[in-house]
């Protein structure tokens, strides 16, 4: 196997949080998704932040402390009596020509007539790229469709241009008029704010529900809402409408807006079972983590029997050391070297231990060999200490060297 491994562990690493990366982003795209298609919308909506949109309307409330719903098709929303429901330059439906608007169970009503039409900037997203004026057509339809009488008057054209002074206001607060101003002109609706030329806030009431209808978007939509006294405007004129616990709601099926599919993938990061996917990554985390036991190549695994005469000489006393017989290896050694010594130097035949290791020390004795076989033998034996055991035996090696060749 070789020592070097393919990557370095900081490639490895590099690698593996790379992908736990792109795997997080997969679940969070999955979950969440890249973008809710509403948010592109640049049309009279409160997703809309174009300059005829009416997000800044429901930033600025939302500001204010007051709940906001956008409400789309499919969505489950409060319809309490003390809401205040906002349709803001509805859209020509066949179901709204049918069937009227839903204004559901809400008692304060407030409807925004249509007068701007834009056209998307490809270079800015949420952008307009320009805007023209929206057929009289389109307000005139939701004034029928509501059951109000008379028609709407616009400014501008033909050179005129209607009166700017308010002759009524009730909300006591006096909005930044338009040049090209729009009004409801000649209607039975009950003036909340006008001028001489017409109606720029009338009330209706319909069984026991008041709608305001608003017919200058610009005075509330996103290019007009900070002109002047716009913004001091628009806070006045919901919070006359809505109630002190209500919920303002933005109605967006008349602009078509659905609500998403159910996600099953994006509940497991909502609470209460984000708590739950918290626990199993942080096991699934602890499992990895007890898995990675290392990065590079392996470790050499120890050698448990080395080859060769050394490797066996060490195998061996490790089995003797286990056993515990090493003084009985030390007294067979001892036999076999007098044994053998006696039989090289032509000792007589059938002398037992003790007579061959007296001859042998005559022997020694005549060679000038100083050490005595018995004495060394005495020690040997009567030794039960291993490092007394190493010495002895190997001062029997020593004499047995100088007694075959000599000192």
């Amino acid at each position: 196997m070789s020592e070097t491994s393919v990557f370095s562990p900081r490639i490895l690493l590099i690698w593996v949080s790379a992908l736990a990366a792109i795997l997080a982003l997969s679940l969070y795209l999955f979950a969440y998704g890249i973008g809710a298609p509403e948010t592109q919308g640049v049309g009279p909506s409160a997703f809309s932040r174009s300059a005829i949109g009416y997000a800044g309307l429901a930033e600025l409330l939302r500001r204010a402390n007051i709940p906001v719903v956008k409400k789309r098709i499919g969505s489950v929303s409060d319809d309490s009596k003390s809401n205040l429901l906002i349709i803001a330059e509805p859209d020509v439906s066949a179901g709204a020509e049918a069937n009227g608007f839903a204004l559901g169970h809400s008692a304060n009503v407030l409807v925004i007539l249509p007068k701007w039409v834009g056209e998307r900037d490809n270079k800015h997203q949420g952008w307009v790229k320009f805007v023209d004026a929206a057929p009289e057509n389109s307000a005139n339809w939701v004034l029928s469709i509501l059951g109000v009488n008379g028609g709407l008057a616009r400014g501008g054209a033909d050179g005129h241009a209607l009166s700017k002074t308010l002759t009524i206001n009730d909300l006591a607060i006096a909005p930044a008029l338009p040049a090209d101003l729009q009004l409801i002109a000649k209607s039975s609706l009950t003036p909340i704010v006008a001028t001489s030329a017409g109606l720029l806030i009338g009330e209706k009431m319909q069984r026991g529900r008041r709608i305001w209808i608003v017919s200058d978007p610009d005075i509330l939509s996103n290019h007009g809402l900070f002109e002047g006294a716009n913004a001091q405007f628009a806070g006045a004129l919901i919070e006359w409408l809505h109630g002190a616990d209500g919920t303002v709601i933005f109605d967006e099926t008349v602009h078509g807006f659905s609500a998403p599919a159910a996600n099953p993938m994006r509940a497991l990061f909502e609470f209460p079972f984000v708590v739950v996917s918290g626990y199993a990554l942080a096991a699934l985390a602890i499992v990895l983590w007890s898995a990675m036991i290392r990065f590079g190549s392996p470790e050499r695994s120890p050698v448990v029997l080395k080859a060769g005469k050394l490797g066996l000489i060490h195998n061996v006393a490790n089995l003797i050391a286990f056993a515990g017989g090493r003084h009985d290896v030390a007294v067979n050694y001892l036999r076999l070297a007098v044994d053998d010594s006696a039989r090289r130097l032509r000792a007589p035949k059938a002398l037992s231990l003790e007579r061959q290791m007296e001859w042998l020390d005559r022997v020694g004795q005549a060679r000038g060999v100083k050490t005595k076989v018995a004495e060394i033998a005495q020690k040997l034996v009567g030794q039960n200490q291993d490092a007394a055991l190493s010495r002895a035996a190997l001062d029997l090696h020593r004499w047995k060297q100088e007694i075959l060749r000599g000192p």
